[in-house]
């Protein structure tokens, strides 16, 4: 696809071959209501999404990141690091496949799985008093901060009050100085992915009733380890499940 101007992809399929393939990703993302997009590129510049949408202008999937990458790693299926559309106000991560067709032609499948509950529930999540967990991706971009939304989608570098020194912080307990309170910090880093969890809560809450809300903290940091690791097995189950059959 190398329009000079932004184009509308045809929900219908502009070929029988994007005919059947839109048909398969329509059945595949009604059965899904977490599938933001399902979409697949080829070596010949190829595009095709569902949902149906606007391409910007010379829009060649050959270049972007989730196709080339998916070509040069060694295993057929992998994941892709979260990214935010701002445009749909939505935190995705994906799933991509590469595959060979019955005449030799190469393409990559891809799926976005869309995070936003998963940021809802850490969102949600406080631990006693003055704690909430923060989720910071592999690239250092805030995924939920309950406390100070606006960090949303930010680099964590980039952030002010304190919060900058968290991505040179190991995993473990640590004091600091955030928003101009001591506070306890506790990291823990999913190595599948390299995403953190931060706990945070305030210093004098801690001192208070100090063996109680550090088991509580630990407790529930290790609550969210564990529900990480189960969804990343799930998502890397995604494309194995509806692994794609393309053939032209």
């Amino acid at each position: 696809m190398d329009k000079a101007t932004p184009t509308k992809l045809n929900p219908l399929g502009d070929t029988e071959f994007e005919q059947q393939v839109l048909h398969w990703f329509s059945a595949i993302g009604e059965q899904h209501q977490g599938y933001a997009y399902i979409y697949m590129g080829t070596e010949q510049g190829g595009y095709t999404q569902w949902p149906t949408s606007e391409v910007e202008a010379h829009y060649d999937p050959r270049q972007r990141y989730w196709y080339s990458h998916a070509l040069a790693v060694a295993t057929k299926t992998h994941k892709i690091s979260p990214k935010y559309y701002r445009e749909d106000d939505i935190v995705t991560l994906a799933t991509a496949h590469k595959f060979t067709n019955s005449l030799g032609e190469r393409g990559v499948v891809a799926i976005d799985v869309s995070l936003n509950f998963l940021t809802d529930l850490i969102a949600d999540i406080r631990i006693g008093e003055t704690g909430y967990l923060m989720l910071v991706d592999r690239e250092g971009v805030v995924l939920a901060d309950p406390y100070f939304p606006s960090n949303n989608f930010k680099n964590i570098d980039s952030l002010q009050m304190g919060a900058e020194q968290f991505s040179e912080l190991n995993d473990g307990m640590h004091q600091v100085i955030l928003n101009n309170s001591q506070r306890y910090v506790l990291i823990n880093t999913c190595n599948d992915f390299g995403w953190k969890y931060i706990a945070i809560i305030d210093h004098d809450e801690v001192h208070e009733s100090a063996n109680a809300i550090l088991n509580l903290l630990f407790f529930v940091s290790a609550l969210a380890i564990a529900l990480l690791l189960g969804l990343m097995m799930w998502f890397s189950k995604i494309l194995m499940v509806n692994k794609p059959n393309i053939e032209v």
